[in-house]
Protein backbone atom coordinates (compact mmCIF):
# COMPACT_ATOMS: atom_id res chain seq x y z
CA UNK A 1 0.00 0.00 0.00
CA UNK A 2 1.34 3.37 -0.99
CA UNK A 3 -0.91 6.25 -0.01
CA UNK A 4 -1.08 9.58 -1.75
CA UNK A 5 -3.19 12.52 -0.71
CA UNK A 6 -4.64 15.72 -2.09
CA UNK A 7 -6.71 18.60 -0.81
CA UNK A 8 -10.48 18.11 -0.84
CA UNK A 9 -12.42 20.62 -2.89
CA UNK A 10 -15.94 20.51 -4.24
CA UNK A 11 -14.38 19.92 -7.66
CA UNK A 12 -12.66 16.60 -6.92
CA UNK A 13 -14.38 13.71 -8.66
CA UNK A 14 -14.83 11.77 -5.40
CA UNK A 15 -16.66 14.61 -3.62
CA UNK A 16 -20.00 12.75 -3.42
CA UNK A 17 -18.18 9.60 -2.24
CA UNK A 18 -16.44 11.67 0.41
CA UNK A 19 -19.75 13.15 1.65
CA UNK A 20 -21.23 9.65 1.88
CA UNK A 21 -18.24 8.49 3.98
CA UNK A 22 -18.47 11.57 6.21
CA UNK A 23 -22.16 10.94 6.89
CA UNK A 24 -21.65 7.21 7.46
CA UNK A 25 -18.60 7.55 9.72
CA UNK A 26 -19.78 10.31 12.06
CA UNK A 27 -23.04 10.66 13.98
CA UNK A 28 -25.11 13.76 13.29
CA UNK A 29 -24.15 15.15 16.71
CA UNK A 30 -20.47 15.24 15.66
CA UNK A 31 -20.90 16.59 12.14
CA UNK A 32 -20.95 20.12 10.82
CA UNK A 33 -22.23 21.13 7.42
CA UNK A 34 -20.09 19.93 4.51
CA UNK A 35 -20.11 23.43 3.00
CA UNK A 36 -18.71 24.75 6.29
CA UNK A 37 -15.80 22.29 6.14
CA UNK A 38 -15.02 23.43 2.60
CA UNK A 39 -15.26 27.09 3.58
CA UNK A 40 -12.98 26.68 6.60
CA UNK A 41 -10.52 24.58 4.58
CA UNK A 42 -9.64 27.73 2.62
CA UNK A 43 -7.76 28.89 5.73
CA UNK A 44 -4.05 28.26 5.89
CA UNK A 45 -4.57 26.61 9.30
CA UNK A 46 -6.83 23.84 7.92
CA UNK A 47 -5.84 20.79 5.91
CA UNK A 48 -8.72 18.85 4.38
CA UNK A 49 -7.19 15.82 2.67
CA UNK A 50 -8.43 12.85 0.68
CA UNK A 51 -6.23 9.73 0.74
CA UNK A 52 -5.78 7.32 -2.14
CA UNK A 53 -4.24 3.92 -2.66
CA UNK A 54 -3.30 3.49 -6.29
CA UNK A 55 -5.76 6.19 -7.30
CA UNK A 56 -8.63 4.62 -5.32
CA UNK A 57 -10.22 6.90 -2.69
CA UNK A 58 -9.84 5.24 0.72
CA UNK A 59 -10.33 7.91 3.39
CA UNK A 60 -9.93 11.47 4.55
CA UNK A 61 -8.72 13.74 7.33
CA UNK A 62 -9.74 17.22 8.41
CA UNK A 63 -7.08 18.83 10.58
CA UNK A 64 -6.40 22.17 12.21
CA UNK A 65 -2.70 23.03 12.16
CA UNK A 66 -0.82 25.40 14.46
CA UNK A 67 2.89 26.00 14.94
CA UNK A 68 3.41 22.94 17.14
CA UNK A 69 0.18 20.92 17.02
CA UNK A 70 -2.08 19.24 14.49
CA UNK A 71 -5.62 18.68 15.80
CA UNK A 72 -7.22 15.94 13.72
CA UNK A 73 -10.91 16.81 13.86
CA UNK A 74 -12.05 14.03 11.51
CA UNK A 75 -10.35 10.89 10.28
CA UNK A 76 -12.25 8.19 8.41
CA UNK A 77 -11.63 5.16 6.20
CA UNK A 78 -14.20 3.72 3.81
CA UNK A 79 -16.18 0.94 5.52
CA UNK A 80 -15.15 -1.78 3.06
CA UNK A 81 -11.47 -0.92 3.58
CA UNK A 82 -11.43 -0.86 7.39
CA UNK A 83 -9.20 -3.33 9.25
CA UNK A 84 -6.86 -3.52 6.25
CA UNK A 85 -4.20 -1.08 7.48
CA UNK A 86 -5.54 2.10 5.87
CA UNK A 87 -6.19 3.90 9.15
CA UNK A 88 -2.65 3.14 10.31
CA UNK A 89 -1.28 4.26 6.94
CA UNK A 90 -3.19 7.54 7.15
CA UNK A 91 -1.86 8.17 10.68
CA UNK A 92 1.68 7.41 9.47
CA UNK A 93 1.16 9.82 6.59
CA UNK A 94 0.04 12.53 9.02
CA UNK A 95 3.16 12.00 11.12
CA UNK A 96 5.32 12.35 8.00
CA UNK A 97 3.42 15.37 6.65
CA UNK A 98 3.73 17.21 9.95
CA UNK A 99 7.16 16.01 11.00
CA UNK A 100 8.07 17.63 14.32
CA UNK A 101 4.52 18.59 15.25
CA UNK A 102 2.39 16.80 17.79
CA UNK A 103 -0.63 15.01 16.31
CA UNK A 104 -3.76 14.97 18.50
CA UNK A 105 -7.27 13.64 18.07
CA UNK A 106 -10.39 13.17 20.13
CA UNK A 107 -11.77 9.74 21.04
CA UNK A 108 -15.14 9.04 22.65
CA UNK A 109 -14.75 8.13 26.32
CA UNK A 110 -15.39 4.55 27.37
CA UNK A 111 -18.93 4.33 28.67
CA UNK A 112 -20.30 0.84 29.26
CA UNK A 113 -23.83 2.19 28.76
CA UNK A 114 -23.07 3.61 25.30
CA UNK A 115 -24.65 1.85 22.32
CA UNK A 116 -21.24 1.70 20.63
CA UNK A 117 -19.17 0.66 23.66
CA UNK A 118 -17.37 -2.16 21.79
CA UNK A 119 -16.59 0.17 18.89
CA UNK A 120 -15.13 2.71 21.33
CA UNK A 121 -12.89 0.03 22.86
CA UNK A 122 -11.66 -1.03 19.41
CA UNK A 123 -10.99 2.60 18.44
CA UNK A 124 -8.91 3.22 21.57
CA UNK A 125 -6.99 0.00 20.99
CA UNK A 126 -6.35 1.05 17.37
CA UNK A 127 -4.96 4.45 18.38
CA UNK A 128 -2.79 2.94 21.10
CA UNK A 129 -1.43 0.41 18.58
CA UNK A 130 -0.51 3.40 16.41
CA UNK A 131 1.52 5.06 19.18
CA UNK A 132 -1.15 7.53 20.24
CA UNK A 133 -1.36 7.97 24.01
CA UNK A 134 -4.09 9.17 26.31
CA UNK A 135 -3.01 12.66 27.38
CA UNK A 136 -5.36 12.42 30.39
CA UNK A 137 -7.14 15.57 29.20
CA UNK A 138 -10.87 15.34 28.59
CA UNK A 139 -13.14 17.50 26.47
CA UNK A 140 -16.82 18.02 27.10
CA UNK A 141 -18.67 18.87 23.91
CA UNK A 142 -22.35 19.11 23.23
CA UNK A 143 -22.00 15.79 21.39
CA UNK A 144 -20.41 14.02 24.37
CA UNK A 145 -17.22 13.55 26.33
CA UNK A 146 -13.91 12.76 24.65
CA UNK A 147 -10.37 11.76 25.54
CA UNK A 148 -7.57 13.64 23.83
CA UNK A 149 -4.97 11.28 22.42
CA UNK A 150 -1.64 12.51 21.05
CA UNK A 151 1.55 11.03 19.68
CA UNK A 152 3.68 12.78 22.32
CA UNK A 153 3.65 13.10 26.08
CA UNK A 154 4.63 16.77 25.66
CA UNK A 155 1.06 17.64 24.60
CA UNK A 156 -0.42 20.47 26.69
CA UNK A 157 -3.98 21.80 26.97
CA UNK A 158 -2.85 25.34 26.12
CA UNK A 159 -1.51 24.06 22.78
CA UNK A 160 -4.92 22.60 21.99
CA UNK A 161 -6.74 25.76 23.02
CA UNK A 162 -4.41 27.88 20.86
CA UNK A 163 -4.90 25.59 17.87
CA UNK A 164 -8.70 25.62 18.12
CA UNK A 165 -8.74 29.38 18.78
CA UNK A 166 -6.74 29.88 15.60
CA UNK A 167 -9.36 27.80 13.78
CA UNK A 168 -12.35 29.70 15.13
CA UNK A 169 -11.00 33.25 15.36
CA UNK A 170 -13.24 35.71 13.59
CA UNK A 171 -15.78 33.16 12.38
CA UNK A 172 -18.96 31.51 13.50
CA UNK A 173 -18.12 28.54 15.67
CA UNK A 174 -20.35 25.57 14.82
CA UNK A 175 -22.20 23.81 17.66
CA UNK A 176 -19.64 21.00 17.60
CA UNK A 177 -17.08 23.20 19.37
CA UNK A 178 -19.30 25.68 21.16
CA UNK A 179 -18.43 24.51 24.65
CA UNK A 180 -15.00 22.97 24.86
CA UNK A 181 -13.97 22.53 28.46
CA UNK A 182 -11.03 20.65 29.81
CA UNK A 183 -11.09 18.44 32.86
CA UNK A 184 -7.73 19.41 34.34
Amino acid sequence: MELTYKRITKGIKEYKEFIALYEEAFPVSERVWPWYLLLMSKRSSVDYMAYYDGGKFCGFTYSVVSDDLVCVVYIAVKAELRSRGYGSAILSSLKEQYNGKIISLNVEVLDEDADNYEQRKRRISFYQKNEMIDTEYRIKKESGDFYIFANSDTFRADMYRACMYRYSFGTYMPPLYKRIMFDE
